[in-house]
């Protein structure tokens, strides 16, 4: 919408902190989660440099659409027609947590603090029991301490300027020239339609998934399944019982003497029924 900052004071702020926090800023509680895993795939036991890389991409895109999110709402001139649109802030039902959630962003990774100048991680000691097993397996580390602490402070540094080159960018396209966008996907027209389309994810999908199996539904499981088999079946049946009621009930005329001539020709073929088998028998 634009131009929010000032109309919903307290869920800009609440936004600016969780964007901050998911961007993976010190000291917000998303630094501390995303260094540990970064941390991890470079210099763990299990290290794998291109899924770092890939985590690092990762982290400088979260970080630009993060805070295009927050300068395309919150900055910049309102695109809304104040007259039809009136901005409020939400209720406290909503505020409270989102503020508790906040508060939580910001401090909450201010246990695994201590270890950037040589202490404990307490969040990592409190978590030791659930993953001792996991740990017990794991080789140990050919560096020393010290090593891996100065490690890890690089990384750190790494992971946080990527985050605000993720914050620049978005800054440079949504406010400082904001024109730059359309520029930019008018160059690049092709790559900004492959983007825009998801990959042509779901075109594809439907294509080799959605579309068969529609068909199948259709053309099968509905026109010959359900309609010619099982209707058929159940149909034919009610129309075989239709008939022969049909017929059979012929017999009820009310007339006596009809009734009459079925006794006698029913009594004279039972009779010689009889008559067949006694023959028989004898």
């Amino acid at each position: 919408m634009g131009g929010l900052r000032k109309k919903i004071p307290v869920t800009y702020r609440t936004m600016l902190i969780a964007t901050l926090a998911i961007a993976g800023f010190p000291p917000f509680a998303g630094f501390f989660s995303k260094d540990e895993i970064l941390a991890s795939a470079y210099s763990g036991p299990y290290a794998n440099r291109i899924l770092w890389a890939v985590g690092l991409a990762a982290a400088a895109l979260t970080s630009f659409y993060m805070f295009r999110l927050i300068f395309l709402t919150f900055f910049g001139k309102p695109r809304y027609d104040e007259h039809k649109v009136h901005v409020h802030e939400s209720p406290k039902s909503m505020l409270v947590p989102c503020a508790i959630l906040a508060i939580l962003s910001t401090v909450g990774g201010w246990f695994a603090a201590p270890k950037f100048w040589g202490g404990a991680d307490y969040f990592k000691n409190f978590l030791d029991p659930v993953f001792a097993s996991a740990a017990s397996l794991s080789p140990a580390s050919a560096l020393s301490e010290d090593a891996v602490h100065t490690l890890e402070l690089q990384l750190s540094a790494v992971a946080v300027l990527v985050a605000l080159a993720g914050l620049l960018v978005a800054w440079w396209f949504y406010i400082r020239k904001p024109e730059a966008p359309k520029r930019l996907a008018q160059n690049l027209h092709g790559l900004y339609t492959l983007i825009l389309n998801k990959y042509y994810v779901d075109e594809i999908y439907a294509a080799l998934i959605v579309r068969p199996l529609l068909w199948i539904s259709t053309n099968v499981l509905w026109q010959v399944v359900d309609e010619r088999v099982i209707d058929g079946a159940v149909n034919g049946v009610a129309d075989s019982a239709r008939g022969w009621g049909g017929q059979l009930r012929k017999l009820q005329s009310g007339n006596e003497r009809s009734y009459a001539s079925w006794v006698i020709i029913g009594a004279v073929g039972f009779t010689v029924l009889l008559l067949a088998l006694l023959g028989m028998g004898h």
